[in-house]
């Protein structure tokens, strides 16, 4: 059998994802983001090739690849630029999960309060377009 034969459906696969006891289908916005970055030709499962080709762009890959990565992650409405609302998006998903993964430390308002202030000054001047 060849590897790349070798499938993740991705609602078996989300239901396996588990960080700090919080399991990634509760959070179907981020796990899409990042299903959609490992399922690379969008036939709604990942390879095993596929998911090592993002490993290998995450880990060891070139600064180009990295970016790239970065780029698709924010960029949910598939427009050349990640928009001021785009990142506000990841960053709300992502403070969501981590303020439940880190109970206690950081409320979701204190996290998104701190990072939404810096998202601000990012894209002051830029009309909220890049």
């Amino acid at each position: 059998m060849k590897l790349d034969a070798l499938l993740l459906q991705k609602d078996i696969a989300l239901k396996h994802i588990v960080i700090f006891n919080q399991s990634f289908v509760n959070y179907p916005s981020l796990s899409n983001r990042f299903w959609n970055l490992l399922d690379d030709d969008d036939n709604g499962a990942v390879s095993f090739v596929e998911y090592v080709t993002l490993m290998y762009k995450i880990v060891r890959g070139s600064w180009e690849d990295r970016t790239k990565v970065a780029f698709e992650f924010f960029n949910t409405s598939k427009l050349e630029y990640i928009s001021k609302e785009d990142v506000i998006s990841a960053v709300t998903e992502i403070s969501e999960f981590i303020c439940n993964v880190a109970r206690g430390l950081l409320t979701m308002k204190e996290f998104n309060s701190l990072k939404l202030a810096q998202i601000e000054e990012l894209f002051k001047g830029t009309g909220g377009r890049k």
